[in-house]
C-alpha cells in the first residue's frame, strides 16, 4: 500500500533573507505567478481566440511580523528610501509539524518598496505588526 501524503500545513515556516534566518513572522502574502497573456482573434473565424504569451508577472511579497528592536528590515528599506536598493535572494521554508521542511519557495533579487508600522489602539492588548513589501524577480519552488 502506498504511503499517504497529507497537505502541507500553512503556520509554520521560517524566512531567509541572504542566508539569515528572520523567524517569528505572522504572515506571508503574494506567494503568486501569473502568466500575462494577450488575446487575438482572427478575421473570419469567431469560434475561438488566438492566445499568446507576453510575459510573467510576479506578486509583491508582504511579510508581516511581530514589531520587535531588530531594526533590519527598516534598515534594508531606508536603503530604498535613499535611492539605493540592496537586492537580496531569500527563502521561504515550509515545515511540518516536528520542525522539518518539507518545501522551499526561493525569491530572487527582492528589494522592499513598503513599510508599514503597527495600527495603535489603546484599548487593544494585540501585538504590534510590522509589514514590510518586498517587489521581487521571480519564485522557484525548490521541494
Amino acid at each position: 500500500m502506498a504511503k499517504r501524503k497529507d497537505p502541507i500545513f500553512s503556520f509554520r515556516f521560517l524566512v531567509e533573507i541572504d542566508g539569515l534566518v528572520h523567524g517569528g513572522f505572522q504572515e506571508i502574502a503574494g506567494i503568486s505567478i501569473e502568466v500575462d497573456m494577450e488575446s487575438k482573434k482572427e478575421g473570419g473565424l469567431n469560434e475561438f481566440e488566438h492566445h499568446f504569451i507576453k510575459g510573467i508577472k510576479n506578486s509583491n511579497l508582504t511579510l508581516k511580523r511581530g514589531m520587535g528592536v531588530n531594526k533590519d528590515l527598516w534598515k534594508w528599506f531606508q536603503k530604498t528610501c535613499n535611492a539605493k536598493p540592496e537586492e537580496k535572494n531569500g527563502s521561504i521554508h515550509i515545515q511540518d509539524t516536528t520542525g522539518k521542511t518539507i518545501s522551499t519557495i526561493n525569491f530572487f533579487n527582492a528589494f522592499p518598496i513598503k513599510w508599514e508600522g503597527p495600527a495603535l489602539n489603546a484599548q487593544s492588548s494585540g501585538i504590534a505588526i510590522e509589514s514590510i513589501t518586498l517587489v521581487h524577480q521571480g519564485l522557484d519552488l525548490v521541494k
